[in-house]
């Protein structure tokens, strides 16, 4: 726990120095992962996968923190709970939404391979089912 405040308050620090270009800076962890998460295959090493999920979630983490607080400063002050309340909503909605489009491809994925790789089944014949 203790890393990953350090990890957002080292984000929030670079972003906040107004260095041109930081702000894009956390957007390739995330998309390094993805890229690597879309090499994988049956032999890939789970350290690989381990290492790609840690930069899509750093990434997106440090982001996403960030956009909260440029949300909270473009608007009155007046307005900063509907606006935080908008984004985790619409973060909540974007998440519901992935995790149903990437299941319904999952689950088609592996109903393709599973007929593909499986024999049909027959019906025993009637010489293995006499018992000795």
């Amino acid at each position: 726990m203790a890393d990953d405040v350090e990890l957002l308050g080292g984000a929030h620090r670079l972003l906040s120095e107004g260095k041109e270009g930081s702000e894009f800076g956390f957007a390739h962890a995330p998309l390094g992962g993805f890229a690597g998460l879309g090499t994988i295959d049956r032999r890939t090493s789970l350290v690989f996968m381990s290492v790609a999920m840690l930069c899509i979630g750093t990434g997106i983490g440090m982001t996403m923190q960030n956009f909260i607080l440029v949300v909270q400063n473009s608007v009155p002050l007046k307005d900063i709970g509907t606006a935080s309340t908008t984004v985790t909503f619409f973060r909540s909605l974007g998440g519901t939404f992935g995790v149903n489009v990437l299941g319904a491809v999952l689950a088609r994925q592996v109903t393709e391979r599973m007929s593909q790789h499986s024999a049909p089944l027959s019906p025993p014949s009637a010489s293995s089912r006499r018992s000795c």
